[in-house]
């Protein structure tokens, strides 16, 4: 599962894409759908988001259609069809019905992106889209500020949420959290619980570090250190689609690997009076 460790609000402007400028959209998207040069796939996006066609768009995404944590990944057509309204808001319409064929670059294996890979990633299918709705940032301002507030008073100050995961094989639940200021010290850290029944409690284990993006695939990987000088190193996505794994090292040396399972941390957020 591809974690998305902050969200970069995307500005929406007019030119920062090649655009028709004050031609007629019907016009671009037929410049789109003539061209020699354009696949069919980006032509089909094209199609459909200037028809509002939520089955047609729907078809064409590859699942699971991640979205920025702590919101949903968007699991099959009809949910996808059914969330259509609240990810392809004005803006996005705007800008992919608005745009000309040379806005849309080639990318080797990575496949078709519409302005640097701001907006949308096709290969056969629509695979992801770094776009971030006014709607999805709404809500992610709050579930964000509401599974924050569930943590004991002392780790909520200045973080905001990146991740939950869950062991694959025992109790323990596991959360990252990114530093909302600058202020020299840890950008990331890593919280380990027992059980789900101390996730409103201090966690069993607290280490803190950074973040690592590596090579042309983007692979993201954790690294953290607790006080006694024990480690932990998480990898989001694994080249070759094994499952994720948190691999602690202790201070004396022993290596532990622990199978992980990405969830959500409301979902096995016990119920409990505010702290």
């Amino acid at each position: 599962m591809h974690i998305l460790p902050s969200i970069t609000i995307l500005a929406i402007a007019a030119a920062s894409v090649t655009s028709c400028g004050h031609r007629h959209t019907d016009s671009c998207v037929a410049s789109i759908e003539s061209s020699d040069s354009i696949p069919s796939s980006v032509k089909t996006l094209v199609k459909a988001v200037a028809g509002d066609d939520s089955a047609a768009f729907a078809h064409l995404v590859s699942y699971p259609l991640l979205r920025p944590y702590p919101l949903r990944d968007i699991t099959g057509e009809d949910q996808m069809r059914a969330y259509y309204a609240t990810l392809v808001d004005d803006s996005l319409k705007a800008i992919v019905t608005g745009s000309e064929p040379s806005a849309w670059q080639e990318y080797g294996w990575r496949g078709w992106s519409l302005d640097d890979g701001r907006y949308v990633w096709l290969d056969e299918s629509l695979y992801d889209i770094p776009y971030v709705s006014q709607a999805e940032r709404k809500e992610l301002s709050q579930l964000m500020a509401d599974e924050i507030s569930s943590l004991v008073p002392e780790l909520r100050q200045g973080w905001t949420p990146v991740a939950c995961m869950r062991s694959a094989s025992g109790p323990a639940v596991m959360r990252i959290d990114v530093a909302t200021g600058d202020d020299g010290g840890p950008q990331y850290r890593l919280a380990v619980f027992a059980t789900p029944a101390q996730m409103r409690s201090t966690p069993r284990a607290l280490l803190t570090g950074y973040r690592d993006v590596e090579g042309s695939a983007s692979i993201i990987s954790y690294h953290f250190t607790a006080p006694d000088g024990s480690t932990a190193t998480y990898q989001a996505d694994v080249p070759d689609g094994s499952d994720p794994t948190v691999e602690f090292t202790s201070a004396s040396g022993a290596d532990s690997i622990v199978t992980v399972v990405p969830a959500y941390w409301r979902d096995l957020l016990p119920s409990s009076t505010a702290n």
